[in-house]
C-alpha cells in the first residue's frame, strides 16, 4: 500500500507524461507539483518499488543512486512470458516505452552476438553504455534459460531488422546487396 498522503497514481502519470515529452522530473519536482514533502514522495517511490512498479524519475532514469532500471524490469517480464501490453500495465509505463525497451534490448543482444563491445554498441545505437550494460547483464542472466529460448527468434528478427535498416541508410553492404537484386 502506498504511504499515507501519497498520490502515487498522480505522480506516476506526471513522470510518464514528462518522459514521453523528453523530460524527466525529480522527486523534488514531484513534491512541488503535488504540494507534499519530498520524504512523502520517497516513501511512495519505495512502496511502489516493493510492488514491482518503477517510477521514472530523473535520478532513476539517469542511473543516479541505487535501484533496478525500469528497462531491465520490463525486459525481464517480457522474457518470462508477458506480452508488451501486460508489461506496460504491470510497470505503469506506456506501451510505446515498453516496446522501445524491448527493441533496444534486441538490438543490444544482436550486436553483442556479432562481437560489438559495450561502447561500440552504445555508439551504434545512440544510447548510454549503462543502458547497454544493463541489457547485456540481463542477456547473460537469461541466455541459458528455456524462457529466453522462446524469445530468441523475436530478438534476432528485431535486432537484425534494425541493423539492416541502419546499414541500408548508410549505404553499407545491405543496400548494395539489395540494389544488385533489383
Amino acid at each position: 500500500m502506498a504511504a499515507k498522503g501519497c498520490a502515487s497514481t498522480s505522480f506516476l502519470r506526471l513522470t510518464e507524461e514528462a518522459r514521453e515529452q523528453g523530460g524527466l522530473l525529480s522527486q523534488e519536482d514531484l513534491s512541488r507539483f503535488l504540494f507534499c514533502h519530498v520524504r512523502t514522495i520517497r516513501r511512495c517511490v519505495q512502496n511502489l518499488r516493493k510492488r514491482g512498479i518503477v517510477v521514472a524519475t530523473r535520478g532513476q532514469q539517469n542511473d543516479i543512486g541505487p535501484g533496478v532500471s525500469h528497462r531491465g524490469v520490463a525486459v525481464k517480464h517480457w522474457i518470462e512470458g508477458m506480452e508488451p501490453v501486460e508489461v506496460a500495465r504491470r510497470i505503469k509505463h506506456s506501451l510505446k516505452a515498453v516496446e522501445r525497451y524491448l527493441q533496444n534490448f534486441a538490438r543490444v543482444v544482436f550486436l553483442q552476438q556479432r562481437g560489438f563491445d559495450p561502447l561500440a554498441t552504445a555508439l551504434a545505437m545512440g544510447v548510454s553504455v549503462a543502458q547497454v550494460t544493463t541489457y547485456r547483464e540481463i542477456h547473460d542472466l537469461y541466455k541459458d534459460r528455456p524462457e529466453f529460448a522462446r524469445r530468441a527468434q523475436e530478438i534476432q528478427i528485431t535486432g537484425g531488422e534494425f541493423h539492416e535498416a541502419i546499414d541500408f541508410e548508410k549505404g553499407g553492404p545491405t543496400q548494395n546487396a539489395k540494389s544488385k537484386k533489383g
